[in-house]
């Protein structure tokens, strides 16, 4: 019997109903920390609640997380696509480049660490103060008289945005695990338009024109209000005393991993700054780039050690959590790091392709030609979340899926300056199969775990993403920095000569190309137009060359996705039940402790050495 295999162990919150005379014992003893509510959810997977799917208060939070993600793109992608612009009003000084690394470092740090917190203490306050950070932060930036004030804007806006990021974690627990793909399509959807417009909307001249960027902020800072009084009035999911019974709020504090989260969020920052830095900002030789390259990795070593090594009752990642049955959570971890690496590689390297290669004739329509990669991603994604529910066979969709974004990833790596349909469509097909395959493995990951512990499941994929996604923008830019200086010179030195420059002004023609100007190309000796015009064309064909080899980058970071794609478990359908993890409640609902206490905490933790609601190996597995 169960209660043999399984001794009465220290519960955690929650009084389980004996299991013994249920009539799916099998499936209890093949997965024994699921409970009776659970498994009936499993026998009628058509078992909907459906007057709470369409209660006021569950809609309401919709929009209210709609609200904070449309908030969130336009003070982060608008702005990104117009830096030159506002850091010619502001400045000009090179610290705008930090605008960018602050939010970069701010997703990489409170992925983490707010899922985890949010999974322990209750979700509600987390959520609001993420939006109002942003408002606060969008208000900053869009008031802001000098640089350093943008900076600290995007920390806020950096921090709101991993609210934006994570509106899996919010929606997903809140509704039923079989339809959680197709509502995270249906909080993108309102967004699409910024998501995968950010660039034209930034590059417009209702942005440009009379220094008027800060619309941008405007915009973010009204969207962020709504979203905040949305959630305020009808963001209600179970306190912490709806969590816990028999624990106070001071417990938990006292046992948490402070030692774990100083040495991830210094590790994540310095790590993220170093690799921001190097070789754009500072050259990777400099002392203010290696440093806290070092030290930041370092640290993350360290981190992964004390999660692996030490027994902590509240970690900040419990590191069974990551490696048991590494099918169903670890490979997806894998799948999804390594398609944000892909993710952040192609959104860094297309606008430049777009400039240096193509030579779009104005700044509108190179807006467009750069929104093929984002509006790719943004309808994979929501692609991703419908298809993920259509069917079994998960491991195949995510296997085709990834197959098409190298594919289409070699086919622009063999186009011209003159194929430029090609290389946009290419580019458009990778980026969705790209966004499909990212939100295929966050669902992936996220229904495979206990929804007790939906925040640690995405917070640590969105860390690591964002961890992968730093480093791979260092390997493209070092390939594309060293391919570009063997280039350039190649082509430029054998078009200008072949065009008539004298040997003699080569150094000044050179000059001349750094300098970007008019002027400085006319007082180059013997210049013409036709050798102008010849070099611009060798300077095209030279980055041709050297994306080449980003490309290359790309299709092997993709190669390696692919091999752990195809290590997935067969599918996840057996998790795709109706069962909601947890669910708003009225505010006025005073009885609502007693009742929720079937709604929390579905797992028992049947190890003796650990109690409450640590993440533990066995309840790991649990839906």
């Amino acid at each position: 019997m169960l209660s043999q295999s399984h001794p009465k162990e220290p519960q955690r919150d929650v009084d389980v109903t004996p299991l013994d005379d249920d009539p799916e014992l099998l499936t209890i003893e093949a997965n024994p920390l699921q409970n009776q509510r659970e498994l009936r959810a499993q026998q009628a997977h058509d078992a909907v609640d459906w007057s709470y799917c369409r209660s006021l208060r569950l809609w309401g939070t919709y929009l209210g997380l709609v609200f904070g993600l449309y908030g969130s793109c336009a003070a982060v992608l608008a702005p990104l696509s117009i830096l030159t612009y506002i850091n010619a009003d502001l400045g000009p000084s090179d610290v705008y480049v930090n605008i960018p690394i602050a939010f970069t470092a701010m997703n990489a740090v409170c992925f983490l660490t707010l899922g985890r917190l949010s999974d322990l203490f209750g979700r509600r306050y987390f959520l609001i103060a993420q939006v109002a950070s942003g408002f606060i932060g969008a208000i900053m930036s869009g008031t802001a008289n000098n640089l350093n004030t943008l900076i600290g804007g995007a920390v806020f806006i950096g921090m709101a945005a991993v609210s934006g990021s994570t509106y899996q974690i919010y929606i997903g627990e809140l509704v039923p695990i079989r339809h959680r793909g197709y509502w995270n399509s249906l909080i993108l959807v309102p967004t699409l338009s910024l998501q995968s417009f950010g660039p034209v909307v930034g590059k417009s001249r209702v942005f440009v024109r009379d220094h008027s960027w800060r619309w941008c902020y405007y915009m973010a800072s009204i969207s962020y209000g709504i979203g905040i009084v949305l959630l305020i009035l009808f963001y209600w999911p179970p306190s912490f005393d709806h969590l816990h019974k028999r624990h106070r709020r001071m417990e938990l504090i006292k046992d948490f991993d402070y030692i774990g989260l100083i040495l991830f969020a210094a590790g994540m920052v310095l790590f993220a700054l170093g690799v921001s830095w190097g070789g754009g900002y500072l050259p990777w030789t400099s002392a203010a780039v290696i440093a806290p390259l070092v030290i930041g990795f370092v640290g993350l070593v360290a981190f992964l050690l004390w999660q692996a090594f030490t027994k902590i009752k509240e970690p900040l990642m419990n590191w069974d959590f990551l490696v048991y049955k590494p099918r169903s959570y670890l490979y997806p971890f894998i799948v999804s790091t390594t398609g944000g690496m892909f993710y952040y590689g192609i959104l860094l390297v297309w606008p430049i392709v777009v400039v240096n290669v193509f030579g779009a004739s104005s700044i509108i329509k190179q807006g467009f030609m750069v929104c093929t990669a984002y509006a790719g991603v943004s309808v994979g994604a929501v692609l991703g979340g419908i298809l993920f529910h259509i069917g079994a066979h998960h491991r195949l969709k995510v296997v085709v899926a990834n197959i098409l974004m190298v594919v289409f990833t070699v086919g622009v790596s063999q186009t011209d300056r003159t194929q430029q349909g090609a290389a946009i469509a290419c580019v458009l097909i990778a980026s969705l199969s790209n966004g499909a395959l990212e939100t295929m493995c966050m669902l992936w990951t996220s229904v495979s775990r206990s929804t007790d512990n939906i925040g640690l499941s995405l917070g640590l994929l969105g860390s690591g993403r964002s961890f992968g996604g730093a480093v791979a923008q260092a390997i493209f830019i070092a390939v594309l920095n060293n391919k570009a200086g063997a280039y350039i010179p190649q082509f430029v030195t054998s078009a200008a000569l072949e065009a008539g420059l004298p040997t003699a002004s080569l150094p000044s023609l050179f000059q001349a190309m750094a300098a970007g100007t008019a002027e400085a190309f006319a007082a180059v000796p013997g210049i013409t137009a036709a050798i102008v015009g010849a070099v611009q064309t060798a300077v095209a064909n030279a980055y041709v060359e050297t994306f080449k080899y980003v490309y290359y980058t790309a299709i092997a970071f993709g190669c390696f996705s692919l091999i752990f794609a195809c290590l997935h478990d067969k599918d996840v359908q057996h998790h795709l039940t109706s069962h909601i993890g947890k669910r708003l409640y009225q505010r006025s609902d005073t009885t609502s402790s007693s009742n929720m206490g079937a709604e929390r905490n579905q797992d028992v933790d049947a190890s003796p050495e650990k109690d409450r609601d640590n993440v533990t190996v066995e309840h790991a597995d649990s839906v």
